[in-house]
Parts: structure tokens; C-alpha cells; sequence
């Protein structure tokens, strides 16, 4: 009799096991909470898709701007020297007047690397 009533235990215990399962399984809403995660995500990914492509628009554009406002700036010098040229007469004063006016060319040429090193030993190993 023992061993019937063991029996009907273990039965009853796996039964109740698939009910359980069964029942936890469809009574929640896993499709929900992963949809809407897949949605979060997606929306993420294009926030972020958008702000990289407004990084990337800014710095265009600033780097037309940039190159405009030296264009302006290289025009107005010449303007200037052309044009005072004739409204000043002294060739004295003229070349004080524009002798600090940048030449981007002329300064490109003249920089060169800073010397790290000097000509003699240093340090320890002397």
C-alpha cells in the first residue's frame, strides 16, 4: 500500500509540475516586455544615427565658414595694402603699417619643427 500511495505522490507532484508550468508560461507577457525593448533599442539607434549626422553637418559647415572668413579676411588685406598704396605717399610709413600683415603662404614655409634634442649628451649616460 505504501508504494501505490508513492506512486500517486509522484504522479500528482509531476502534474501538478506541467499545470504550473503551463499556467506560468502563458500568464505572463514575455512578447510585450521584449517588444518593447526591440523598439527602445530601435529608437536609440536612430537618436544616435541623427545626432552623429548633426555632428557631421556642424563641422561641414563650419569648416565652409572658416574657409570663407579667411577668404574674407585674406581680401581685405590685399584691399587694404592696394589701397592705401595710393592714399599714403611714404614708402617709409606704408612698410610700417603692413610689415606684421600675415601671409598664411609665407608662414606655412617659414615653420618647421621644434628640435627636441640638442647636440650634446644628456641625461645619465653622459
Amino acid at each position: 500500500m505504501t508504494a501505490t500511495l508513492w506512486l500517486y505522490v509522484i504522479l500528482v507532484a509531476i502534474i501538478a509540475l506541467v499545470i504550473g508550468f503551463f499556467a506560468g508560461r502563458f500568464s505572463r507577457k514575455p512578447c510585450a516586455t521584449t517588444e518593447q525593448l526591440t523598439q527602445d533599442l530601435e529608437q536609440a539607434l536612430q537618436n544616435h544615427e541623427r545626432y552623429q549626422q548633426q555632428v557631421q553637418e556642424h563641422f561641414v559647415q563650419s569648416a565652409e565658414v572658416l574657409q570663407h572668413l579667411n577668404q574674407s579676411y585674406q581680401h581685405f588685406c590685399e584691399h587694404m595694402m592696394h589701397s592705401s598704396s595710393g592714399l599714403i605717399k611714404s614708402e617709409e610709413l606704408h612698410q610700417q603699417l603692413f610689415q606684421n600683415t600675415p601671409r598664411l603662404e609665407k608662414q606655412a614655409e617659414d615653420e618647421q619643427a621644434p628640435r627636441d634634442y640638442s647636440g650634446e649628451s644628456s641625461g645619465l649616460l653622459r
